[in-house]
């Protein structure tokens, strides 16, 4: 349970670090090989954390150690992978990445206070 207590708090910071990518809003230039390059490898240890961070949390839920449900779960998962796109990309309006973002991290506090008691 500690694993998915430190993943889930590895994913929160990956969220503010994504906001910070989003609020600097700088464009990509069509077909810029550099900045996907660059994306992809910013981007990727981000899908790494969250494909493990699903793994173990699915477990848990299985076990009945902690209290979602799984749709919530591959809902977050999701969110996660399109925000990390739209903080690059900018092609998604501010108040829908903040709902998005927001749903995140309510299933992630959710979970860690699951994780706490």
């Amino acid at each position: 349970m500690t694993e998915v207590k430190q993943l889930t708090e590895s994913l929160i910071a990956y969220m503010q670090k994504l906001e910070t990518v989003f609020n600097k809003g700088e464009k990509p230039i069509h077909n810029d090989h550099e900045f996907f390059e660059k994306v992809r490898t910013e981007i990727n240890p981000i899908y790494d954390t969250v494909e493990a961070w699903e793994e173990k949390t699915s477990y848990l839920i299985q076990q009945r150690k902690v209290n979602l449900h799984p749709k919530q779960v591959d809902a977050t998962v999701k969110s996660i992978k399109a925000i990390a796109l739209h903080s690059y990309y900018l092609d998604v309006r501010k108040r829908r990445y903040q709902d998005i973002k927001k749903s995140v991290e309510y299933v992630l506090q959710l979970l860690l206070k699951e994780l706490s008691s």
